[in-house]
């Protein structure tokens, strides 16, 4: 993707309640008591240009208490990743967590929410995204290594095969199972420190 559309994407947020991390994790790790966290991934197809995103969210006890699948379209999958953002946001704030730890792999995404140029463009995503980071709750990002990822990912894959365009998962499906016990044997004791932008 170009610098110019790159910058035409970038998130304008106001950091009153959003934090990043100052490092990238390379093992998943589990959120401190009292938070959610939610790892999402997105993806496109370059045969043709399908695109998809996924997430999972889970507590300080490395439970399962979210997943989600979704068929977007066809756009960047730049775009992809911010549908990714906006349905794990939207997901956490309907289930009425408030204090939530996003993750993902996406360096360009990362690098995009904590910009501080205004937008070129008109952007409905970007608003929705705005509106839901500023809402009453504390929000912290960051990004991952893509080995921290893998449940978001393969979520990512399912969306491929649904029926339908959007599937909120109560329950983890039977072949991420395994995917789950690598994160909680990959588990490190160093819980993550997030510092204000």
């Amino acid at each position: 993707m170009c610098d110019e559309t790159r910058r035409a994407l970038c998130l304008r947020i106001v950091p009153r309640n959003i934090s990043t991390s100052t490092t990238i994790a390379h093992n998943w790790r589990k959120p401190t008591l009292g938070w959610i966290k939610v790892n999402m991934d997105g993806a496109r197809q370059s045969g043709t240009g399908e695109t998809f995103c996924g997430g999972v969210g889970r507590d300080a006890n490395m439970r399962w208490c979210f997943g989600f699948s979704k068929k977007i379209n066809i756009c960047f999958a730049f775009v992809a990743e911010l549908w990714a953002i906006y349905e794990g946001l939207a997901t956490v704030w309907t289930l009425s967590y408030t204090r939530v730890i996003l993750e993902t792999n996406c360096e360009e995404v990362y690098d995009c929410l904590r910009c501080e140029t205004p937008e070129r463009i008109h952007s409905s995503l970007r608003s929705h995204i705005g509106s839901i980071i500023n809402k009453e709750w504390e929000v912290c990002f960051n990004c991952v290594g893509r080995r921290c990822n893998l449940v978001a990912d393969k979520l990512v894959k399912m969306a491929k095969e649904l029926p339908i365009v959007y599937h909120r998962i109560l329950d983890p499906p039977s072949d991420i199972l395994d995917l789950l016990q690598v994160d909680v044997d990959g588990y490190s004791s160093v819980v993550g420190y997030c510092l204000p932008l």
